[in-house]
């Protein structure tokens, strides 16, 4: 790149300065590193040991407003688009209802217990505070959370 000749002499000594400094602090005498941990690498491969606080399953949920019912309503998909539940809220009625269910979600499996977990964690984080619930002989349903 050609400068124009009035920044020539500016671009000229900017370089030459630049080469002076760099000479003086080739010559100087080496400082230590400024992280002595990094001065010594151990020789062959490192284990990191990593920990993670939360591993519960990824969730897309889906929320969307029904106006010839006035109802809101909450689909939950696990992250590979698996559909586990689907429930609303009636604004008439005032009530919570679950319209569909994953039917293995409250079996013993260790993937759905995960997507269980990962559901009410998500409902107990909003306003009002929910929960799933399921008891035996009676059907699943969305309850306000005891504080």
């Amino acid at each position: 790149m050609t400068q124009p000749p009035k920044f020539q002499a500016l671009a000229e000594l900017v370089s030459q300065r630049r080469r002076e400094r760099l000479d003086e602090i080739r010559r100087q005498s080496p400082h230590p590193p400024p992280f002595p941990e990094t001065r010594e690498r151990p020789q062959g491969p490192r284990q990191i040991a990593l920990t993670f606080e939360d591993l519960s399953p990824v969730l897309d949920v889906f929320q969307r407003f029904d106006e010839a019912s006035r109802e809101i309503e909450w689909s939950f998909y696990s992250s590979s688009g698996e559909f586990l539940l689907q429930f609303g809220f009636s604004l008439a009625e005032g009530r919570y209802r679950i319209h569909s269910l994953h039917p293995e979600l409250f079996l013993e499996r260790a993937e759905m217990r995960g997507y269980l977990e990962a559901i009410n964690k998500r409902l107990g984080s909003g306003y009002p505070l929910l929960e799933l619930v399921h008891e035996r002989g009676l059907n699943p349903g969305i309850q306000r959370k005891a504080k």
